[in-house]
């Protein structure tokens, strides 16, 4: 997992490195755990920030990175 901080309101303009997991290949970044929506970074505008009643953040944008095994 990857967050994205500080970008509220505008496209992502940080890629992350790409990262590195003994035994398997990184297949991307994906913004669910079913890997089934790709993140691009070039189209993705991160939400304004919104709390709770109890000033607790509820929208944080994650990004999920994919492997495959070798």
């Amino acid at each position: 997992m990857y967050y994205v901080d500080n970008a509220e309101g505008t496209l992502v303009n940080v890629t992350p490195p790409i990262p590195y997991n003994a035994g398997y290949e990184f297949a991307g970044w994906f913004k669910d755990t079913d890997f089934s929506h790709p993140f691009v970074f070039d189209d993705e505008v991160i939400p304004t920030k919104q709390f709770d009643d109890e000033s607790k953040l509820i929208n944080i944008t994650k990004i999920y990175a994919k492997w495959q095994v070798k």
